[in-house]
């Protein structure tokens, strides 16, 4: 029985360990590949050849003695294992085999084994490499352990501190060791029944292998033999070996030689070669560690061309690089070498400079190569091995064109020629071309262009630029080009004139004494501006122009001040500019008003005259027109009382200066002196004041104004009557009546006794204006003037007679008969002749202000046949001048026309073609000539036409009728109107009362402008009324009086485009109303008068 389970045992574990062993076998071979001298883990070498059977048992041996350290992989190693039905059938195999040979003792074997099995059935094995920490744990089978006891070649653990019992009832190891702490520990312990049980562990040490040192010889050369070993000198084996380069697995590609062994490894080669340096590392490993050793292999080669050196070529002034380059071990140096000789000969080396550089890899770089550049150079390369490596290279430097000169400034005047030239080095042939501001030039009549050469390479270009303008100013490059490069020379052209007018001038400041200027920098002429000269005068209107100064300011100054003015002027400035050539023309004329500044005087001539007992009437002229400093808008009336120190003041308010100003100052008290002060202001403040002036105000009041108006009128007298208004003073003693004629200055004074309230002028002129005014007085003064009279004495001026009845038409002769002028009922003085041809400008005056005899005829002589005219009359009297024209037509010798009733033009074209022809057909002699007068005739035809038109509007000039206009005159200031009372007099009527549209003196019935105007006294109702306003003309055939002045215009040859451009020709008359409802006089002297 018990022979029969030893026998099963046997089998179970002899097919695991043949199982094992083969898969052992095969695994070193495989790990040893190539290595015949290395043995697997089953206890053979490699390439040995074993018996069978020798083989199976010597696997079952192994089994039991060393199997588990193969296991390298595997902590924890199990005892349980497999059987299955192959592995029996191989076994009994196996046995079978033993019973056949009689030499083999198989039943020995088997009972050994089965002891050995039945020791370590309770055995577990665990493998830790050396100095690792360990726990070794009771096998129990999932049984609850109590008191584990452990031992270890019979001694009770822990002996030494490494060792501890862990509360399961583990053991710790710490740092194991192969001579101490390797081997079998036993574990004792009692199971959940009590039952003692006894297990055994056996704990292997694996150690990590060692590799002694190794070296390769110095100084190897190419071609050398060498060889290396490395050694394993401590470990477990089996080792596994492996050789490395630089970090890498060594490739069978480099051509080295390897031989592994069971515990070292040869690396071998008999050509060593450049690829063959580097740093080798030998490898192992045991699976309970690894290690390795490097050393470095240096194979020395000679130096070798990796890029040989050459001739070059270089561009003066360029860079070039000679490459060199050598290849070698150790890696070669390279050194340069030149010569300066033309044979290579005595050679410098070459060092690190500003014109040469030794680049890391061996090249030369040559800087901005010259000429001192040029020549022979040698590369040589060195490491020590073998013989040095040199070459021998010729650098050639070439020389571009070259100005010495790069840039240059040139200057000329308008108008001169200049020559530009340049002058360049370098190889031949050089070729040269010139440009203006890019722009390519070439041989003209602007231009020319040449080149010479000159000794010692250098060649000589000239550009001539005949006749220079400003266009001419800029840039010229000369540009000089050969194989190897070019350069290029600047001429900086200035053509100077004199500088452009200033422009832009503006003005920065003013203030009443200065003016501040800013200007831009004109054209300078291409020259610096050296000074500007400002001028200045006043802007006199009218006067002659006086320079005030002139103003000189720096030419690099863009801003000048001028000082000295006057306040509130108008000034006229102009700059001009010099340089070194000539002035500029002068600017504009800029206008600049200075600004106002406080009066500087106080008014003149004040005076102060007591006007009642609560009033004073106050008088003053404005200050000197040079002191006003601005405009005058009003004054300041200062007054006090004697016994007081402050003023009081009042404002009096002007529009425009008087020559004389009045204000009256009320609410004074009575009997009282009074020191009165004025002040002139403007808009920038208030001028000093004038001197004080004392008045006393009066005990009473004079009178106030009469009031006057107008009975009757007759040719030579007018009367009048007048009323006396309530006065709170003393009575009136007498009156004052004061009258002129309204083209005189001085008036005539009547005084007049209280009783009479009416009174008759006499002696005045026929159908002449007069003003007159009236005044009234007591014991205390003198009362303000009444309300002012305009009254015209009865008649009017001469009334024109028809033209049939004044002119009397001959061929040459015309009389007039003045006898049929009307007087209007004043007596005619003069009369004024005037005649032009029709269409014609110009007038001749036949007689001007001849003295009127109305018995014998005016006779007009050496007049042209058949043709027509123009007759300007004007007939004065003491009331005024009547201006008539007529037109009329000589008689023809040879046919008569008569005129009947008007002055009407035959109305049929026909007729004056028939006339035209009778003149032209004696001369008719060629077709040509009767073309001619066909053409002349239609021209004639559209004449008449026109004329035609104008006659039957404008039949008689004379006519006039005898309405009259009376007209009040609404040109002079009116009277001031006081009312006397307890306060004082006070004026009713404010400065500003009337405004007049004419001028000073002039009524609105005054005289055309330019007449004398004691002949212009009265004015008939159909005369001319001239009005003081813009030009209005009524009732005028626009289209006949362009017609005229068309005509006027091919006559003289001076084109006049219309009414407006004649008119403005000359001084532009009065406004002309005319007063007549008889619309065929409907014209004025002045609109003829061209």
């Amino acid at each position: 029985m018990m022979f029969s389970q030893t026998l099963w045992i046997t089998i179970w574990i002899g097919l695991l360990t043949l199982e094992d062993c083969e898969s052992c076998t095969k695994k070193t071979a495989d790990s040893n590949h190539g290595n015949r001298d290395s043995s697997d883990k089953c206890g053979r070498g490699v390439g040995e050849q074993q018996p069978v059977v020798a083989n199976k048992i010597g696997g079952l041996r192994h089994f039991l003695n060393a199997s588990e350290m193969y296991k390298k992989d595997q902590k924890h190693v199990s005892s349980s294992f497999t059987w299955n039905r192959v592995e029996a059938s191989k076994f009994l195999s196996l046995l079978f085999v033993l019973q056949m040979k009689k030499d083999v003792t198989v039943f020995d074997s088997v009972h050994q084994l089965s002891r050995r099995f039945r020791r370590q059935v309770r055995d577990e094995s665990k493998t830790v490499v050396s100095g690792q920490t360990v726990v070794l744990t009771c096998p129990s089978n999932g049984q609850k352990v109590e008191n584990v006891v452990w031992s270890k070649d019979g001694l009770t653990l822990p002996v030494n501190p490494r060792q501890s019992i862990l509360r399961n009832g583990s053991l710790s190891i710490r740092e194991a060791t192969k001579t101490s702490d390797e081997g079998t520990y036993d574990c004792r312990y009692r199971d959940d029944r009590f039952r003692t049980r006894n297990n055994i562990i056996t704990l292997r040490v694996s150690e990590s292998p060692a590799i002694s040192a190794f070296q390769f010889p110095p100084d190897l050369v190419v071609g050398m033999r060498v060889k290396v070993m490395c050694f394993v000198i401590l470990g477990d084996p089996p080792f596994l070996l492996q050789w490395l380069k630089d970090g890498s697995t060594l490739s069978p590609s480099y051509g080295l030689s390897v031989q592994y062994f069971q515990d070292y490894s040869i690396l071998s080669t008999e050509n060593l070669l450049p690829r063959h340096s580097g740093n080798y590392t030998c490898s192992v490993n045991n699976g309970a560690g690894s290690a390795s050793y490097s050393a470095l292999l240096t194979v020395n080669a000679p130096p070798s061309w990796i890029v040989e050196p050459q001739n070059s070529e270089v561009a003066e002034g360029k860079s070039v690089r000679i490459d060199c380059s050598a290849d070698g071990s150790p890696t070669p140096t390279i050194t340069w070498r030149r010569t300066t000789k033309d044979k290579p000969t005595d050679y410098t080396p070459v060092y690190n400079s500003h014109k040469h550089t030794l680049l890391p890899n061996g090249s030369l770089l040559v800087h901005s190569a010259g000429k001192p550049e040029e020549g022979y150079y040698l590369c040589e390369a060195r490491n020590g091995y073998g013989g040095n490596l040199n070459k021998l290279i010729n650098l050639t430097v070439h020389l571009p064109p070259k100005f010495d000169t790069k840039y240059k400034s040139q200057s000329a005047q308008k108008g001169q020629s200049v020559e530009l030239s340049c002058s360049a080095t370098g190889n031949q042939p050089i070729k040269f071309v010139w440009k203006k501001d890019n722009r390519f030039l070439i041989n003209s009549s602007r231009y020319q262009l040449t080149v010479l050469e000159v000794p010692h390479s250098n060649q000589l270009s000239t550009l001539r630029i005949m006749r220079t303008t400003r266009n001419d100013s800029g840039i010229y490059s000369c540009l000089a080009r050969n194989d190897y490069g070019e350069d290029v020379m600047k001429f900086q052209m200035s053509i100077q004139e004199a500088p452009g007018p200033v422009s832009n001038i503006s003005v920065t400041n003013v203030t009443g004494r200065t003016i501040s200027l800013a200007w831009v920098e004109p054209y300078n002429g291409n020259s610096d501006i050296s000074w500007y000269l400002i001028k200045y005068r006043k802007k006199n209107v009218g006067q002659q122009q006086k320079w005030l100064g002139n103003k000189t300011v720096d030419g690099s100054e863009r801003a000048a001040v001028i000082s000295g003015l006057e306040p509130a002027t108008s000034y006229l400035l102009s700059i001009t500019a010099n340089n070194s050539v000539a002035w500029s023309t002068q600017s504009k004329w800029i206008e600049v008003d200075t600004e106002e500044e406080v009066p500087s005087a106080p008014p003149l001539d004040v005076s102060a005259q007591a006007t009642g007992p609560n009033s004073i009437k106050m008088m003053w002229k404005p200050p000197r027109q040079e002191h006003w400093n601005g405009k005058i808008v009003g004054y300041y009336i200062g007054y006090r009382p004697a016994e007081e120190t402050m003023y009081s003041y009042k404002s009096f308010n002007v529009k425009d200066v008087a020559e004389q100003e009045q204000f009256h100052v009320t609410n004074l008290r009575r009997s009282t002196i009074y020191y009165i002060t004025i002040h002139a202001f403007n808009s920038k403040g208030l001028g000093p004041k004038s001197d004080e002036i004392e008045v006393k105000t009066l005990d009473d009041v004079p009178p106030s104004a009469p009031h006057l108006e107008m009975l009757s009128k007759s040719t030579s007298s007018v009367t009048l009557k007048w009323s006396q208004r309530t006065t709170f003073g003393t009575s009136v003693v007498d009156y004052t009546l004061h009258y002129r004629d309204e083209n005189e200055s001085g008036w005539i004074v009547v005084p007049i006794a209280t009783h009479q309230n009416q009174y008759t002028v006499p002696n005045l002129k026929c159908g002449a204006t007069y003003q007159f005014f009236m005044t009234s007085h007591n014991t205390v003064g003198r009362s303000e003037p009444s309300n002012n009279l305009n009254i015209r004495t009865a008649g009017a001026a001469p009334i024109s007679p028809t033209r049939e009845d004044f002119i009397v038409v001959n061929t040459t002769t015309v009389y007039l008969n003045f006898s049929k002028w009307q007087d209007g009922g004043c007596s005619i003085n003069s009369y004024t002749v005037k005649l032009r041809q029709k269409f014609r400008s110009h007038w001749r005056t036949l007689a001007e202000d001849f003295p009127f005899n109305n018995r014998s005829p005016f006779p007009i002589q050496s007049l042209s046949v058949a043709t027509w005219y123009e007759l300007l009359v004007i007939v004065q009297s003491s009331a005024g001048a009547t201006e008539a024209m007529y037109d009329f037509k000589t008689k023809n010798k040879t046919k008569e026309t008569v005129f009947h009733g008007t002055a009407e033009v035959p109305k049929s074209r026909a007729s004056f073609f028939i006339v035209d022809l009778e003149i032209l057909i004696p001369i008719a002699v060629s077709s040509f000539v009767v073309v001619v007068v066909i053409v002349v005739g239609c021209v004639l035809c559209i004449r008449e036409a026109r004329a035609r038109r104008w006659r039957n509007e404008n039949q008689v000039y004379g006519k006039s009728t005898q309405d009259t206009v009376q007209m009040k005159e609404i040109g002079s200031s009116p009277a001031l109107d006081y009312v006397s009372s307890e306060e004082g007099t006070q004026r009713s009527s404010a400065y500003y009362q009337t405004t007049s549209q004419c001028p000073p003196n002039q009524s609105m019935f005054s005289p055309r402008p330019g007449r004398d105007r004691r002949n212009y006294t009265h004015t008939p109702p159909h005369t001319i009324l001239y009005q003081c306003r813009p030009l209005v003309t009524t009732n005028i055939n626009q289209e006949l009086l362009e017609y005229a002045l068309s005509q006027e215009g091919e006559e003289t040859g001076v084109p006049i485009t219309s009414t407006a451009d004649r008119m403005s020709q000359r001084e532009r008359p009065y406004e002309t109303l005319v007063l007549n409802p008889d619309p065929t006089y409907s014209r004025s002297s002045h609109q003829w008068d061209l």
